[in-house]
């Protein structure tokens, strides 16, 4: 057996066998529904990612889905922002920067989502209250063979919620797999949110969405094909499929779909958007300009947009 490929399934089968937790293959796939806290863990993704379906743990570039997949040579800077349903918002900014012993990259996330509504036992107004998260987060990526990428990423978390606070610990490790005979082909493999809660909002503590995902991306110079398979231990299993095409190298067209579009069908006349995903991306020089959007049916739409810059 080749000595990449040897390695590669020695470190997935370690993910798989001592990592996840037994509960994430629950024979019914809703048994732990809502039972995990700090959701906000499992909107992860790229701009460019969310055009395509949320997909990316095999593809290059996948900060936030992969650790192991931003493995190169270039210094590079980003943020991004989200405007989610509810006005909900959520941001980034990270900063890469390669070294001779691997890749670092640096980041802090944020959410907030202001004027929810706030009432007594009784159904008094209150007013209103928020809540909001911060992550900083650091990630690690090393290739370990010429064909094997790994990766490893921390995270502390503080969340908050009217006057409330909770505070948590994560870790995630990921793997990516270069096939040498299938040139742009890659598989990769990730298990994200392992850690504890410190601190929480009252007496009792939650539990972390500790989520497992697998994929598969092919990618040539004017297009990529990304397929995953994912599950968080409060939900089901999900799939999902991503399409980039270039008809120009300065212009790429995305389009995906989500298998998780299917709990937002209510029977209303725009239910065949559930799941699907569409996005664009412009490329000048060293910046490259993202933009994605998500019908998420009677929600209301999900609008992404990123911007970056190698700094080499």
């Amino acid at each position: 057996m080749n000595k990449s490929i040897a390695i590669f399934m020695l470190i997935s089968s370690f993910i798989l066998i001592n990592i996840i937790p037994n509960p994430l293959f629950s024979a019914d796939p809703y048994s732990d529904a809502g039972s995990c806290g700090f959701s906000f863990l499992k909107i992860r993704g790229t701009t460019k990612s969310y055009a395509m379906g949320g997909t990316g743990v095999a593809a290059g570039e996948s900060f936030g889905i992969n650790p192991a997949g931003y493995l190169d040579s270039l210094q590079k800077i980003g943020s991004s922002y989200q405007y989610l349903i509810l006005s909900t918002h959520i941001g980034n900014i990270y900063y890469q920067k390669p070294f001779s012993f691997g890749k670092l990259q640096f980041s802090i996330s944020y959410l907030t989502s202001p004027g929810i509504e706030k009432r007594d036992e009784l159904g008094n107004d209150l007013g209103e209250f928020g809540y909001s998260v911060i992550v900083p987060e650091i990630n690690y990526a090393l290739k370990v063979m010429p064909d094997v990428d790994v990766g490893i990423c921390g995270k502390f978390l503080y969340s908050s919620v009217d006057e409330y606070n909770a505070t948590a610990v994560a870790v995630g490790l990921g793997a990516r797999y270069h096939i040498k005979d299938f040139p742009g082909l890659t598989i990769g493999a990730m298990a994200d949110n392992l850690g504890t809660q410190l601190s929480a909002y009252d007496t009792e503590k939650d539990n972390l969405p500790f989520t497992f995902s697998g994929g598969i991306s092919y990618q040539q110079n004017l297009y990529q094909l990304n397929f995953d398979l994912y599950k968080a231990s409060d939900t089901r299993f999900l799939w999902a499929l991503g399409v980039e095409g270039k008809p120009h190298q300065l212009i790429a067209l995305r389009f995906g779909y989500n298998a998780k579009g299917s709990e937002w069908k209510t029977g209303g006349s725009n239910e065949i958007l559930g799941g699907m995903t569409f996005g664009c991306g412009l490329s000048w020089r060293n910046f490259n300009l993202d933009y994605a959007i998500v019908p998420m049916v009677d929600l209301g739409w999900s609008h992404h947009i990123g911007i970056s810059m190698y700094m080499n």
